[in-house]
């Protein structure tokens, strides 16, 4: 948390001297899509906005950027099995319903690149917290038993990603972004993170 505060506080500090240097250079975008998680399936609608300047005689763009997403679908996924209990063999079912993010936040030191044609590349990094949940389902049908148990995982860490992006039009409004962004898992516990990928409209002002 400490090096998102440096960061964007980095990156507040360049911007401000360079709106100081020229109030009517800075760019303000919002927007909104989709953002798929991991390697399942469940999707969110994702909503973000940032505020850049350019910098270095308007050859790279510097500032902040927040998101936040909540999930539109979500994962199910059931395995079965056979266990002894009691002494007598009985299939098992495994089965995990509604799994997905129920509320993902974010914010971002951004550093981009514009390119001709309305075509820009940048890099951000930054801190997210995000929750997730589900229901777990055990069921022995030769038993007549069915457990179900909900739960909520929470979990927050460093995050960082690389994202395209094409403005078209000649005054350059309009655009669209594709964005792979690494997100550590903290407390979750998963080796390497977890990568999420999203596709965006944005919109400057």
């Amino acid at each position: 948390m400490k090096e998102l505060v440096f960061a964007m506080g980095l990156s507040l500090a360049m911007a401000t001297s360079a709106y100081a240097d020229d109030p009517k250079s800075f760019k303000v975008e919002a927007g909104g899509g989709f953002m798929s998680y991991g390697d399942n399936s469940s999707t969110a609608l994702l909503g973000r906005a940032n505020f850049t300047l350019p910098i270095v005689d308007r050859a790279f763009d510097i500032g902040i950027e927040v998101e936040a997403g909540t999930a539109i679908q979500t994962v199910n996924e059931a395995v079965g099995g056979i266990e002894n209990i009691d002494g007598v063999d009985q299939e098992v079912f495994l089965s995990i319903d509604d799994f997905g993010v129920q509320e993902h936040m974010a914010a971002f030191a951004m550093f981009r690149v514009p390119l001709d044609s309305g075509l820009g590349v940048s890099v951000r990094a930054g801190y997210h917290k995000a929750n997730f949940s589900g229901s777990r389902i055990v069921e022995v049908p030769a038993l007549e038993i069915r457990d179900v148990e909900s739960f909520d995982i929470d979990f927050e860490g460093p995050a960082a990603g690389l994202a395209v992006e094409y403005f078209i039009g000649k005054k350059q409004k309009n655009g669209f972004r594709f964005d792979l962004t690494w997100h550590d898992t903290g407390k979750l516990d998963i080796d390497g993170g977890s990568t999420w990928s999203s596709i965006t409209y944005m919109r400057r002002f």
